[in-house]
């Protein structure tokens, strides 16, 4: 039973009762611009901050939502003698609530009489929080005092260990009517300091505009000498100010005392209080938000920007709870995109911007409904590829790259994949070839052929712009369709001794990072056999709809192109790494700048030798037999990693699905390998799958995955991503019935009363079924993808309408058999409906009748069915349409 109830599931609320007695929940807050980041727990803990640099208050990891530092608290003085506070962290035996939804917190609880409701949310155009404080007397008369309390730390999270006392030194307080503002005079770094140009404030007022009764501007003066926050001798003392109104050197805290105030039966009292940082006057945003009609049209847009994004797919499934898990999914790539794999509490790792996967898989589900409108990211994304086949790995929010968040020299080598997988998705939906010409630059920088090689003189050169030069230190421009090339062609070279790709310093599964030297990675093999064979064909594609012979690539590319001029022995790998060491020595520090034509018709036969070489190399040398997988990788010894190893059977589910999403795996592999997985890895309360057998040894020559207890992260957990790439990967096969049962168990999985979870799918479940690191991860987009384009089995292909329903029986309401899929194409807003006649389950149904608002396109049997893109746009002429589908 999970631990949240539909409160609504048109706009999206949930509630969950006594919260605060779960462990490690919280709740994302931000707006659709991602101008500010906070979170927000039961216990009202959580940090405010716009970058890593810009921490409004504490920096909270999942280890400090129960610290009072962390806290936005409020206490109650009722005499001298009677105080409360309204945190769950002071007294657990209270009843609380909380409501959430796109994308707001309320808390309720209630104490001594007083009924208090806090809403907490960001607004759509400012870089603020607001926290909404109701309080309501119940009982007789009575008089109260609220004194609301922020501790605040405005300053980078790095100086929560470097030099935290010197830093408060640079802090300047300025005491206002409304609240307080912190500008510190600089950004405290020894590799060189910088002027600090952003404010730090919180300001509020009650009702209709009435200012604190008292505004307390320091950590020192709030605890006082002997107190602490948790006893603060202002609230307990007599509550005496002694520090002037400009303060410097000083920790800063907001408290705001709003007085003693007098409140009637069943009378009540709001107070808004606006958490901020900005790089432009906060008086600004104060007048902006300075009354409860302001805030409350502010909320009414917040509301109404979020509703957008949660309604973006709609479904009417049997499932009512599942319909509204879903939708919850699909608001998680917003959040990935932008908080990346940071700001939240279990994201302690990162540093602001998105990883390399992140850029690709997030678009996913965005290119379904509105693909034209991230032409330009998608464009953009590219020059984050190296000329040696490599790539920057995190993307500003600004749109810059960034070698590395740790400023480590390292390459995962899965990273090749990624951007035709997504580029393809968008050619399908747009059949915009045209933006394979779009000319753009490579990264460079100090990294040289893949990371094995360090440009030292790169430190010290006057270019600050991290882009390729030709020989005359021009800016080098080229195709996408090169990049694509570039990302896939040197990878295919750049192998082992068993002949697969290396692993380098990790692949999808990051905690495979050592195995530098000798590792390969057989389940990006795959991977990349399929690229390369699937960018052939678009290749063949691109000359029959563009009437185009040629195209023209970087001279040096046609080294890595052997087929054309003098082709090698593939099974020769002393050839294949001598090949691409010429190629690396050759674009190394720069390119000629010259550019050649080859045919299309040259080109695509050896991307596809290539692959099929790779594929039949694959089928021979890694299928084991005895067990029914594929081996997945070699470690850093040049050992193959699963199989018999001892006494002992080592599976890896990741090297089976890659083998089967890159239709590596016939279907006698598919069958021999869910037998096996479903032995060694279905985990039986859920059947789910673990990520891999219990190795028992810390794997020094593989990873440090395998130094973590078994069952967590990446050694053994059931991990998100994994899991529905695997329900995909069997859909697309035509492994229904697998596909869709995984698919539930997830669901049943994510939001049992053990998963201790929001509604989401989190990255991973521990050994104890507990959902962590909930809501920015990539298996949401993938989900989604699943959902639409497999399960509803409604997708384009070159625009052309694909019709190809999964649907098992128990999906169709019983009241009168139907399913429903609501999206918008280019703001065309389509409702599909599923009407199952004969309550057939799959396969046993047929597309019988096709209506389209009204007009029937197609009646007979078929399993699937295409309506071309000029039907489509005749037939789509209403703001609101529908397709019904009769199933027969």
């Amino acid at each position: 039973m999970s631990i949240w109830k539909i409160k609504s599931a048109q706009e999206g609320k949930f509630e969950v009762e006594n919260p605060h007695k779960i462990d490690n929940l919280y709740f994302p807050l931000t707006n659709t611009s991602g101008l500010l980041f906070s979170c927000i727990s039961p216990f009202l803990t959580g940090d405010i901050k716009t970058s890593v640099n810009n921490y409004l208050t504490y920096p909270t990891t999942i280890y400090d939502l129960k610290s009072i530092f962390c806290a936005r608290t409020l206490w109650l003085r009722f005499s001298p003698h009677k105080v409360v506070n309204v945190s769950p962290l002071f007294s657990s035996l209270r009843y609380t609530k909380i409501e959430a939804a796109p994308l707001y917190h309320c808390f309720t609880t209630e104490i001594e009489g007083v009924v208090l409701k806090i809403i907490n949310f960001i607004p759509e155009d400012l870089p603020v929080e607001v926290m909404k404080i109701t309080l309501k007397n119940l009982d007789l008369p009575r008089e109260v005092e609220p004194i609301f309390c922020i501790p605040l730390f405005c300053r980078s999270v790095d100086n929560l260990f470097n030099h935290r006392h010197v830093t408060s030194l640079l802090m300047r307080i300025f005491r206002h009517e409304w609240g307080i503002s912190v500008k510190p005079t600089m950004c405290f770094d020894e590799t060189g300091h910088r002027k600090n140009e952003n404010t730090y404030f919180v300001y509020g007022f009650r009702d209709e505009g009435i200012k604190p009764k008292e505004v307390v501007a320091t950590l020192e003066e709030f605890i006082g000498e002997e107190g602490s926050l948790l006893n603060p001798e202002y609230v307990f003392g007599e509550g005496k100010l002694n520090s002037p109104d400009f303060i410097e050197g000083k920790e800063p805290l907001c408290g705001l005392n709003f007085g003693k105030i007098k409140l009637k039966k069943r009378e009540e009292t709001t107070f808004y209080i606006l958490m901020g940082v900005t790089p432009k006057e906060e008086l600004f945003i104060f007048k902006r938000l300075s009354s409860p009609l302001k805030i409350e049209e502010s909320f009414k847009e917040s509301k109404l920007a979020w509703g957008k994004i949660y309604h973006q797919f709609d479904f009417n499934t049997a499932d009512s709870k599942f319909d509204f898990w879903v939708k919850w999914v699909n608001i998680q790539p917003t959040l990935r995109k932008l908080f990346g794999c940071s700001f939240l509490p279990h994201f302690d790792y990162g540093r602001g911007g998105r990883g390399w996967r992140d850029l690709w898989q997030d678009l996913l589900t965005l290119l379904l409904v509105a693909p034209r409108k991230v032409r330009e990211e998608l464009v953009n994304n590219f020059r984050g590829v190296r000329i040696d086949g490599s790539n920057a790995t995190i993307i500003t929010s600004q749109g810059g790259f960034i070698a590395d968040r740790n400023r480590i020299s390292r390459v995962w080598m899965d990273h090749g994949v990624w951007p035709y997988l997504t580029l393809k998705l968008y050619l399908d939906q747009t059949a915009d070839l045209d933006i394979l010409w779009e000319e753009v630059e490579f990264f460079r920088d100090h990294q040289l052929k893949r990371a094995k090689e360090i440009d030292y003189s790169f430190f010290y050169h006057q270019q600050k712009d991290n882009l390729l030069r030709d020989e005359r230190a021009k800016v080098y421009t080229s195709s996408l369709i090169e990049h694509l090339l570039i990302q896939n062609l040197v990878p295919f070279f750049n192998v082992g001794k068993h002949g697969n790709i290396l692993l380098e310093n990790g692949d999808w599964n990051d905690g495979l990072d050592m195995a530098g030297e000798q590792g390969e990675s057989v389940t990006f093999s795959f991977m990349y056999a399929f690229n390369l064979k699937e960018i052939g064909k678009l290749l063949e594609e691109l000359k029959i709809r563009k009437e185009r012979e040629e195209i023209e690539i970087t001279e040096e590319l046609l080294t890595l192109i052997d087929t054309a001029g003098h082709p090698i022995d593939y099974s020769d790998v002393e050839s294949k790494k001598a090949l691409l060491k010429e190629y690396l020595e050759k674009t190394k520090y720069c390119v000629k700048g010259k550019k050649v034509k080859i045919k299309i018709d040259i080109l695509s036969e050896d991307l596809r030798r290539k692959s099929q070489w790779l594929q039949d190399h694959l089928r021979k040398n890694e299928w084991i037999e005895e067990i029914g997988i594929f081996n997945g990788y070699y470690d850093n010894k040049g050992r193959r990693v699963e199989g018999k190893i001892g006494d002992s059977i080592r599976v890896m589910l990741t090297s089976q699905v890659f083998s089967i999403m890159s239709e590596v795996a016939t279907s006698y592999h598919i069958k021999r390998i869910y037998n096996a997985i479903s032995c060694y890895l279905k985990e039986p309360r859920y059947n789910t799958f673990r990520l891999n057998t219990n190795f028992g040894e810390v794997k020094w020559d593989l990873g440090r995955a395998f130094g973590f207890s078994y069952g967590d992260k990446e050694n053994g957990a059931i991990f998100s991503h994994i899991d529905v790439m695997l329900a995909f990967s069997l859909y697309k096969q035509g492994w229904v019935k697998e596909g869709f049962d995984l698919v539930s168990s997830m669901f049943k999985l994510a939001t049992s009363g053990e998963a201790k979870v929001y509604p989401c799918i989190p990255e991973y479940f521990n050994a104890q079924y507990r959902g962590m690191y909930p809501y920015l991860t990539g298996s949401a987009s993938w989900l989604i993808l699943l959902i639409i384009t497999q399960m509803f089995g409604i997708r384009k292909v070159w625009t052309d309408l694909v019709i190809e329903p999964k649907l098992r029986l128990t999906q169709f309401r019983p009241s009168d058999s139907l399913s429903i899929l609501k999206l918008s194409w280019d703001s065309k807003e389509c409702i599909f409906s599923f009407k199952n006649v004969h309550c057939k389950d799959w396969p046993d149904y047929c597309i019988g009748k096709v209506i389209v608002n009204g007009k029937k396109v197609f009646e007979g049997k078929s399993k699937s069915l295409r309506l071309s893109s000029q039907m489509l746009e005749e037939l789509l002429d209403k703001k609101v349409n529908q397709i019904e589908v009769v199933l027969v």
